[in-house]
């Protein structure tokens, strides 16, 4: 990675090159006080934050799915127990 931006839709998919940010690359001078390990360290907090968010969320999902599973395995045991049920009442109803 140069240090450009992957994506004109997300600034933070950006690499952390020394040659600095996007804007400097380009030509275009931003000055506004903060210095460019500010500006890496606030980018990492971004970047961080989002991953913990996104840890969080697959966390949530895989015990939806775990418990969606659960559900399954109980419905499929039930669908077995009434299938074995009816095919015991249609042998005694054929033999009598």
């Amino acid at each position: 990675m140069d240090g450009t931006l992957a994506s004109s839709q997300d600034p933070l998919i950006y690499s952390f090159s020394t040659a600095g940010t996007p804007q400097k690359k380009a030509g275009m001078e931003v000055n506004d006080g903060v210095s460019s390990t500010q500006e890496n360290d606030i980018m990492i907090s971004t970047l961080r934050a989002r991953f913990h968010e996104a840890h969080l969320k697959s966390e949530e999902n895989e015990k939806c799915i775990l418990k969606l599973n659960e559900e399954l395995s109980k419905c499929r045991a039930e669908i077995g127990r009434l299938k074995t049920i009816r095919r015991t009442k249609v042998r005694f109803t054929s033999l009598f």
